[in-house]
């Protein structure tokens, strides 16, 4: 059975145009550069290029070639591996295609397909995993609160979803990374414990809408400009030429 993380809105019927759910032989996952994911292919894996991005936003949280830097795109790189592995249930296929059946009366029942990764990770590797469970769980819905009398991360971590073992286990077997290490010397601090688990739950969001985009929506992507990096970079210049203007605080 063909896997599939979206069927194409001008081709609901012809599957030959739908978004892969994952590309076994993407180079990235033995940790080379895939042009593939770069470029967003939409022939390539939707899980691949997710990952791809994920992991490339958060690395950018640290100096460029630091060990921190490494471990930080790791932890980009599995969360959006895993942010949709949800989508592996049979159950979840099945509603995407009748989703998608233009000549069927009823849409199967919706299936949840972000609370997989999250329960993945938790049953991965103790409190590491429940940093990483935040970013995944809510990566549509926004981050939850540990605990609460309304939709919560605990709540969700307990939820009955439909089985994902048919994932391969180049996916399932994925370690967790251990925590940078300036994050990880400070971790019992809430502040950074918080500010680590935002930052990845940033990337991965941005990663899957731009992933998503590409495929749903190739024009409007196609719109977006390519020297945004550049325009950033003169706009950090003119901040800081305008606060060297300032004079220092006199005490």
């Amino acid at each position: 059975m063909l896997l599939f993380a979206h069927s194409h809105p001008h081709y609901p019927d012809d599957l030959s145009q739908w978004e892969p759910l994952f590309t076994p032989d993407c180079p990235a996952l033995g940790g080379e550069r895939c042009e593939a994911c770069e470029r967003l292919d939409r022939n390539h894996g939707h899980l691949n290029k997710v990952a791809w991005w994920t992991a490339k936003f958060a690395e950018e949280m640290f100096r460029k070639g630091t060990r921190e830097a490494e471990t930080a795109r790791q932890w980009g790189y599995i969360a959006g591996l895993w942010h949709d592995i949800g989508k592996f249930a049979p159950t979840w296929q099945s509603y995407l295609r009748s989703k998608a059946d233009i000549h069927r009366d009823e849409v199967s029942e919706r299936v949840d397909h972000a609370t997989a990764g999250a329960q993945h990770a938790v049953r991965s590797k103790n409190i590491l995993g429940h940093l990483l469970a935040y970013s995944i769980a809510g990566h549509h819905s926004g981050l939850l609160d540990a605990i609460s009398e309304k939709a919560c991360l605990q709540k969700r971590l307990e939820k009955e979803i439909a089985s994902y073992a048919n994932a391969p286990p180049e996916i399932l077997g994925r370690p967790i990374p251990d925590l940078p290490r300036r994050i990880a010397e400070n971790v019992r601090t809430p502040f950074v414990a918080a500010f680590f688990t935002r930052m990845i739950f940033s990337a991965l969001v941005d990663a899957d809408f731009l992933a998503t985009e590409a495929f749903m929506a190739s024009d409007r992507a196609g719109l977006r400009r390519k020297e945004d990096s550049i325009l950033l970079l003169r706009m950090l210049e003119l901040l800081e030429r305008r606060m060297a203007e300032f004079s220092l605080p006199q005490n």
